[in-house]
C-alpha cells in the first residue's frame, strides 16, 4: 500500500487529503458534495465526461469553478494496480503538488478522498481550451503561423521542465495540455503520470514520441525540430539534436503502429464506440455507437447512438431498401444502392444503403472463407478514419448467412452533404485564380499520397468516388465507396500509378486542369511518398502512357461499331490518337 500521509495535518479524519491547510478551510463546508453524499450542489454538479474508469464533473463552490473527478474502475487489473502504485485520485494530488513546487505549470489539485470503492479529487479550472483544439482551429492559417510556433515553443519548455522534475506522463497528448487565461500551457490528467528518481533517455524519448504522433498531421519537420531543440534546452538533456530526432522519429513510428493496430481491433469488439448485433433470420453485424474522430463534414460523428436504437432500426434489414423516401441510385443483378433518411433513436441521418449478394459461384465460395464486402468496408472505413484520412462514416454493416454460406450483406454509410464529385468540381477550376487551383491540385495529391503511405490502395479511385465537401478554405476531399479498398504491407508502385492514373483520366476532359497543375500535383505526391524515389520524370512518363491507354480504351468502348472497324490493324492510329488526346487534355491546346 502507498502511504499518502506525507503531511498528517493536511489529512482529514474522514480520510480526505488536502493540498494544504488553506485548501482544507476553503472546502470544509462542501465535503458532502465532493464525497458524493449530496448530488444537488448549489452551484450545480454537471457531468462533462464519462468512461469505464472515471467520470468528470464541473461544479461551482463559493463562486469558483472546479473540476471534480470520480474514479470508479470495476476492472480487477486496475484495482490491483491501484493497490501497488496508489489510487489515481491521490497520485494526481501528489504529482500536482510536486510539479508546482518545481515551478512546472500543472493543474492545481486541492483535495482527494475515498468513499467506498470510489475515489475522487477536486482541481481548479485551469482553462477550458486544450492545445489540440486551439491548434486545429489555426491549422493552415498563414496569419497565425507565428502564434502557433510560439505556443509550440512554450509547450516544449513545459514538457522539458516536467521531465527535469522526474515526471513522465503516460498519456501525453495535446488534449491533456490546457491553456489558461493568459495562453500558458498547463499539464492536466496527471493520474496518468508517474514520478521517477531517475528518468532515462529512452523513457523521455518514448514520451516525446506520443506527443509527436498526436501532432504529426498538423506540423512540419521544421516545426518538430524546433520543438525538440526547445525541449532539450529546458530539460537539460545530454545528446545532439540529430541523435534525439532519429531516436524520437523511430519511436514515433513504433508508437503509431501499436496504437493504430489497437484501434483497428477496436472496431471488431464491443465497447463504447462499437457494438455487435444478432438479428433474426441469420442476420448479424456491427454498428457505430459513437465516433472518436469527428471530421467537419460529418454530422453523425457528433451523435451518440445505442444498441437498442439500432435494433429497432435494423429489425427487418431488407425493408430498409423499400418504402417512402427511398431514392434508388443503382440497381443491378448483384447490387442495390439507395439513399434515404434513417431515424436512429432521437437522431435523423441521411444515409446510403448498399445491398450486395454473391451471384457467381466463385464469389459464393469466397464468401465461405472471408467476411462479406460490407463487413470489410466497415472495418477499413474506420481504419481510414483512425489514420485521419477523410471518408464517409460507415454506420452499420450486416451480413446474412445460412451456416457459413453468405446470402447477402448490407452497408449503411452516412451521406456527405453538401458535396460534389471531383469531376464536377474540375469544371469550376477555369474560373478560379491559379493559386487556388494549384492548392486544390496539391490537396488532392496529398490525399492519394497519405492513402498509399498508410498502406491502402483503391482499385476504383475514380472521380465519382471522391467528393469535395464544404466551401472555400473549409473544403474537404472525402473518399466514398470503399469496395475497391485494399490493405498492403507496402503499396506496390503499380498500384500507386493506377490510383494516380484514375484521377488523371477523370480530369482529362477539362482544359482548366493544365499540364502545370498535373506536374505540381505529381511533385507533391512524390515529395513524401514512401519508397517512391525523388525523380519526377520516370513517374511522369509512366503516368502519361497509362492515362493515354485508358483514354484510348474508353474511346473504343464509346465509338460506334463502324468507326471502330474502319482500320484493319488500328494499333498505330489508336496510339497516335491517344497521345494527341493526352496532349490536348494536359495542356489545354487543340489536338492537331
Amino acid at each position: 500500500m502507498v502511504n499518502y500521509s506525507d503531511d498528517p495535518a493536511a489529512t482529514d479524519a474522514a480520510g480526505v487529503k488536502f493540498r494544504d491547510e488553506q485548501a482544507r478551510q476553503a472546502l470544509a463546508g462542501h465535503l458532502d458534495v465532493l464525497c458524493g453524499g449530496q448530488t444537488d450542489a448549489p452551484g450545480g454538479v454537471v457531468r462533462v465526461k464519462a468512461n469505464a474508469s472515471r467520470t468528470v464533473y464541473t461544479c461551482t463552490l463559493d463562486g469558483q469553478r472546479y473540476y471534480l473527478k470520480r474514479f470508479h474502475s470495476r476492472d480487477l487489473g486496475h484495482r490491483l494496480a491501484a493497490r501497488l502504485r496508489g489510487d489515481d485520485a491521490f497520485r494526481e494530488l501528489d504529482l500536482s503538488a510536486h510539479l508546482r513546487r518545481r515551478g512546472v505549470a500543472a493543474i492545481d489539485v486541492l483535495a482527494a478522498g475515498r468513499r467506498g470503492r470510489t475515489t475522487w479529487n477536486l482541481s481548479r479550472d485551469a482553462g477550458s481550451t486544450s492545445v489540440d483544439r486551439w491548434h486545429d482551429a489555426r491549422f493552415g492559417d498563414a496569419a497565425a503561423r507565428g502564434e502557433v510556433r510560439r505556443l509550440l515553443g512554450r509547450t516544449a519548455r513545459l514538457i522539458g521542465a516536467m521531465h527535469a522534475a522526474g515526471v513522465v506522463h503516460r498519456d501525453l497528448h495535446t488534449g491533456n495540455i490546457l491553456l489558461d487565461d493568459g495562453g500558458r500551457p498547463v499539464l492536466a490528467d496527471l493520474h496518468s503520470a508517474a514520478r521517477r528518481r531517475r528518468l532515462p533517455r529512452l523513457a523521455r524519448a518514448k514520451n516525446l514520441a506520443q506527443l509527436a504522433y498526436d501532432r504529426f498531421h498538423a506540423t512540419t519537420r521544421t516545426d518538430r525540430l524546433r520543438f525538440l531543440k526547445a525541449y532539450l534546452q529546458a530539460a537539460g538533456a545530454a545528446g545532439t539534436l540529430r541523435g534525439w530526432a532519429r531516436l524520437v522519429g523511430g519511436l514515433t513510428e513504433s508508437h503509431a503502429r501499436r496504437l493504430l493496430a489497437d484501434r483497428d481491433r477496436r472496431s471488431g469488439r464491443t465497447n463504447r464506440y462499437f457494438a455487435a448485433l444478432r438479428l433474426g433470420d441469420g442476420w448479424r453485424g456491427r454498428v457505430v455507437l459513437a465516433s472518436k474522430r469527428r471530421p467537419p463534414f460529418s454530422r453523425a460523428a457528433a451523435a451518440n447512438f445505442t444498441a437498442k436504437d439500432w435494433r429497432a432500426v435494423l429489425a427487418r434489414p431488407e425493408a430498409l431498401l423499400d418504402g417512402d423516401g427511398v431514392q434508388p441510385v443503382k440497381v443491378s443483378r448483384s447490387v442495390t444502392l439507395v439513399r434515404r433518411r434513417l431515424a436512429i433513436g432521437p437522431h435523423s441521418v441521411d444515409v446510403y444503403i448498399k445491398r450486395q449478394a454473391p451471384r457467381r459461384a466463385v464469389k459464393a465460395l469466397a464468401g465461405l472463407l472471408r467476411p462479406s464486402r460490407a463487413m470489410q468496408a466497415f472495418r477499413l472505413g474506420h481504419a481510414l478514419l483512425a489514420r485521419r484520412l477523410p471518408t464517409a462514416l460507415p454506420l452499420a454493416a450486416l451480413e446474412q448467412r445460412r451456416g457459413r454460406r453468405l446470402r447477402a450483406s448490407i452497408l449503411i454509410t452516412e451521406a456527405v452533404d453538401p458535396g460534389v464529385t471531383v469531376r464536377q468540381y474540375a469544371g469550376r477550376l477555369g474560373a478560379m485564380p491559379h493559386r487556388r487551383r494549384w492548392a486544390w491540385a496539391e490537396r488532392l495529391a496529398r490525399l492519394v499520397r497519405d492513402l498509399h503511405n498508410a498502406g491502402f490502395s483503391h482499385r476504383d479511385l475514380k472521380d465519382t468516388n471522391l467528393l469535395v465537401a464544404g466551401t472555400g478554405p473549409d473544403e474537404d476531399l472525402v473518399l466514398i465507396d470503399l469496395d475497391g479498398l485494399r490493405r498492403h504491407r507496402r503499396v506496390p508502385w503499380g498500384r500507386r500509378l493506377q490510383g494516380l492514373m484514375r484521377i488523371n483520366t477523370a480530369t482529362a476532359p477539362y482544359a482548366a486542369v493544365t499540364r502545370t497543375d498535373r506536374l505540381r500535383a505529381l511533385r507533391t505526391y512524390l515529395r513524401g511518398a514512401a519508397g517512391a524515389g525523388t525523380s519526377c520524370r520516370p513517374w511522369w512518363w509512366n503516368l502519361q502512357r497509362r492515362t493515354a491507354r485508358k483514354l484510348a480504351r474508353r474511346r473504343r468502348r464509346q465509338a460506334p461499331p463502324a468507326a471502330s472497324s474502319a482500320s484493319a490493324d488500328g494499333s498505330g492510329t489508336d496510339q497516335a490518337a491517344s497521345r494527341s488526346a493526352w496532349k490536348s487534355s494536359a495542356t489545354g491546346e487543340p489536338s492537331p
